[in-house]
């Protein structure tokens, strides 16, 4: 959030297995107190297909870049993504109005796009939200499927101004990790929620929140008032409801709440089949029942709806080493390269490839993974010793780790080079 630009990319796969990314950057310029509205923009676009289609998102951030920049590189980024639709939004202000302008690029058709420029009042900025709703799902021929269809109106959106605001604002103070920043973030959901009990676009933030965390009361509230606007039968009832008594089932422990749990996540995957998210909650729910198998299917199902969800690789990494065989190497060190790719500096992912080519005395490659892990562990020292904090037991650690890791490279390396195995290139 401490970039001059960033872009929050949500990848949606949405009705017919469609993947959606959209791309919205901040114009250079952009004065702070204007920024919000482009998370604004991004999150309620993403709630309207949350709740009318069958999409999964996916944050990613895009940093560095420009709305002009997306067009010329629209095919390589739809193919990075793999986005059959591609859209890029950007809101701009201009005197006392906001200046939305945008394209639509489809991968199947990428010679027609379709670009426009719409423009709202500051006060009424919910408007190019659903002018933009309203074009899109025409243009990509995907049906909202309702009811009911909760648009945003000026009354819902007015008070989510100061909501958004305080949200940007947070983020641009504090580290995602730190605890002020969770402080905060759940100090701004209490405040909201005072005033705004029954605001849909703020209860799809707080309500798994709370559910987690409490206080049960809440958490039936906001349920309830989720429940009573969207109706029983929607398919994110049926997931709350599922999250619900997981949740019970954790402190409980009761048979009862997870077959509940199970019946709801069931019946919301049955509406929504392709929902990448709720297949994962399912997979959670085989994991406490210790049904690894099943466990195993609904995760490599995740991953075949959306292949870029890290948490269902490394699920599905610590199911394939609990079987205690060998037989499923390939495939571990297939997986744990894809955490890798989203997470370089996940050195518990490369100690575990650069562990297995060594059992498997393919010291060539033992020895690019060893170099990689102690690259990784270097830098992450490096980092620790250019702040002007440092967690004196996190640098000792790594110190540790970086010394025993700087072993296993010599080590490797010396065999290769004893089983004429041709050392590679250093990552």
């Amino acid at each position: 959030m401490r970039r001059l630009i960033l872009a929050y990319i949500f990848l949606v796969h949405a009705l017919f297995a469609r993947n959606i990314a959209i791309v919205t950057p901040f114009p250079f310029g952009l004065a702070p107190e204007d920024k919000y509205h482009t998370l604004a923009f991004a999150d309620l676009v993403s709630k309207d297909l949350l709740l009318y289609t069958a999409m999964n998102e996916n944050p990613v951030n895009e940093t560095n870049t420009s709305y002009e920049n997306i067009k010329r590189n629209v095919k390589k980024l739809s193919d990075k993504y793999n986005a059959d639709v591609l859209i890029a939004a950007t809101i701009s202000p201009f005197k006392e109005d906001f200046v939305l302008r945008y394209f639509i690029y489809e991968r199947s058709n990428p010679h027609q796009w379709k670009e426009r420029t719409r423009s709202a009042r500051k006060e009424r900025f919910y408007r190019l939200v659903t002018d933009f709703i309203d074009d899109f799902y025409p243009t990509v021929k995907i049906k909202r499927d309702g009811p009911p269809l909760i648009a945003l109106n000026e009354e819902a959106y007015t008070p989510l101004m100061g909501y958004y605001q305080e949200l940007y604002d947070i983020g641009e103070k504090y580290r995602p990790t730190s605890r002020t920043y969770q402080y905060r973030r759940s100090d701004c959901y209490t405040k909201f929620y005072q005033f705004y009990q029954d605001n849909l676009w703020f209860n799809l933030d707080y309500c798994p929140i709370v559910l987690e965390n409490g206080p049960p009361a809440v958490a039936d509230a906001v349920t309830a008032s989720i429940t009573k606007t969207l109706g029983e039968s929607h398919h994110y009832v049926s997931y709350l409801s599922a999250v619900r008594f997981y949740h019970r089932y954790r402190v409980k422990v009761s048979q009862e709440d997870l077959g509940e749990s199970m019946k709801h996540i069931s019946r919301a995957i049955e509406l929504r089949p392709l929902s990448y998210n709720y297949h994962f909650w399912l997979s959670k729910l085989f994991f406490l029942q210790e049904d690894f198998a099943n466990a195993e299917l609904t995760l490599e199902k995740v991953i075949d709806i959306n292949p870029t969800h890290i948490p269902s690789y490394k699920g599905l990494i610590s199911i394939l080493k609990g079987k205690g065989t060998t037989e499923h190497n390939e495939t571990i060190i297939r997986y744990a390269t894809r955490v890798i790719e989203a997470e370089s500096e996940n050195t518990e992912m490369y100690n575990l490839v650069a562990g297995i080519y060594e059992g498997q005395t393919s010291w060539s490659n033992a020895y690019y993974w060893y170099d990689a892990y102690y690259r990784t562990l270097d830098m992450q020292i490096r980092n620790i010793g250019s702040t002007g904090i440092t967690n004196v037991r996190q640098y000792a650690n790594l110190q540790y780790q970086s010394k025993y890791v700087a072993k296993k490279v010599a080590y490797a390396y010396r065999m290769a080079i004893e089983t004429r195995a041709i050392v590679p290139a250093r990552k």
